[in-house]
Parts: C-alpha cells; sequence; structure tokens
C-alpha cells in the first residue's frame, strides 16, 4: 500500500517508527506522536476556519451580486 504523503509507503513507516522507538524509548516516542496528533488537529482545524471564510465571502459576493442586478433592473 503506497500512501500519498511524500511516497512512503507502509513497511517504510513502520521501519520509521521502530527507529524512532529505539532512538527516543516508548515513553518519548508516545509523546512526540501525541504532539504531531495535537498539530495536525490545529492545522485541520485552522484549514476548515479558512475554508469556511472563504465560503462566507462568496456567498456574500452572491447576495450583493443579485441586489446589484435587482436594483439596475428596475
Amino acid at each position: 500500500m503506497i500512501l500519498l504523503f511524500l511516497n512512503i509507503s507502509g513497511g517504510e513507516i513502520l521501519v520509521l517508527l521502530l527507529v524512532m522507538l529505539l532512538v527516543f524509548g516508548p515513553k518519548q516516542s508516545m509523546e512526540f506522536i501525541r504532539k504531531i496528533g495535537r498539530v495536525m488537529n490545529e492545522f485541520k482545524k485552522a484549514a476548515n476556519s479558512v475554508k469556511d471564510e472563504i465560503m462566507k465571502e462568496e456567498k456574500e459576493v452572491k447576495s450583493d451580486k443579485k441586489e446589484t442586478e435587482q436594483t439596475t433592473t428596475i
């Protein structure tokens, strides 16, 4: 199975995790993985926030455009 993130396969991920476990130990490795998860979660929230803001602005522009068209046709 090939992941689309950096062209890393499942076996390569397992090797990286094993090396990390050997270098840092189980306690530090788990803390590191938790921190990565938190950072990814915050990044996802920020990306969704930006996406929602863009959608909101797009709706406002469309409604302003409709109002302008209605006032110019009258």
